[in-house]
């Protein structure tokens, strides 16, 4: 399937979903939230709400559009809590590695010194704990999808923990 072959109203409303997530209320208003580490971002809460912008929206704007487009609402509230999970898993593992030494890495790290991260709020050990955590709900909402979407998700859960870069 592709989206034009999508009924005609789902796939204006998607549009509207698409520019909800990449703008303001999503991935805009969270990088520019990361980039200037907006005050008060001193706390989980705030660094989980500027990433559920920066990375959290497009991922599950992603995994919910077919949902959207041609699901029949059945699986919905697991996809997105799902998803919800695995844009702050990505992004708790992308702090993990911006503090490895070891790690692979495909941007300037001293760009995030004393930004607020899950690693320097929570330190390794309570970011790799955060992490954990993640990856179980994403497992929880993966295990009530039918076959074969539980254990595809569950895979990209497994895969997201354990990138490299």
């Amino acid at each position: 399937l592709v989206m034009a072959d999508a009924p005609a109203d789902r796939l204006v409303a998607e549009v509207a979903h698409l520019a909800r997530a990449a703008g303001t209320a999503g991935m805009v208003s969270g990088q520019v939230g990361d980039i200037l580490d907006l005050p008060g971002a001193d706390n989980v809460e705030t660094v989980r709400a500027i990433h559920r912008g920066k990375t959290g929206a497009l991922i599950e704007w992603s995994l919910m559009a077919p949902l959207r487009l041609w699901g029949d609402g059945q699986l919905d509230r697991d996809v997105a809590e799902y998803a919800r999970h695995l844009g702050v898993l990505f992004q708790v593992r992308d702090d993990l590695l911006d503090i490895d030494p070891d790690a692979e890495q495909d941007k300037d790290r001293s760009a995030d010194e004393g930004k607020s991260t899950y690693a320097r709020l929570l330190g390794s050990d309570g970011a790799r704990a955060a992490a954990a955590g993640e990856l179980d709900a994403c497992r929880q909402a993966a295990s009530r999808l039918p076959d074969p979407h539980a254990a595809v998700f569950t895979e990209i859960a497994d895969w997201t923990i354990g990138r490299t870069h």
